[in-house]
């Protein structure tokens, strides 16, 4: 995550540059909704648990390491649409929604200032062992 935050410290404006590198965990679940040969239509729901790994503020030229314990917590939703090109090759489009619930950290992030995300997925899938 990259961001920009312009605080006002004593009526002066400052911009803080940020950078936090997460890795994170999902963990989710389908339901096919309706299949045919060459269409699949599904709904998917689940979580990410996500630890920053790395972290650091500048201001002012001055760069500053930082840190969040706590792992951040997030639930999602999606329904997805897949083109079937071949038996395990397809082409597929998914909007989601995501909602990062709030882990205490004193640091400001993106998802403490809008825990409602949204999302659109599209790309190409394999299947293995179908």
């Amino acid at each position: 995550h990259s961001s920009d935050i312009t605080k006002t410290v004593e009526k002066k404006f400052t911009t803080i540059q940020q950078q936090l590198t997460y890795i994170g965990v999902p963990l989710n679940v389908s339901y096919q909704v309706w299949s045919s040969r060459y269409f699949n239509f599904y709904l998917s729901a689940g979580t990410l648990l996500e630890k920053m790994v790395k972290g650091s503020h500048t201001t002012s030229g001055l760069t500053t390491s930082v840190s969040i314990s706590p792992l951040q917590f997030s639930l999602n939703a999606a329904a997805g649409a897949e083109l079937k090109f071949f038996r395990d090759f397809s082409l597929y489009a998914e909007p989601m929604l995501s909602y990062y619930f709030d882990n205490g950290s004193q640091i400001s992030t993106i998802y403490q200032e809008k825990p409602f995300n949204y999302g659109f997925n599209i790309g190409l899938r394999f299947n293995i062992n179908r």
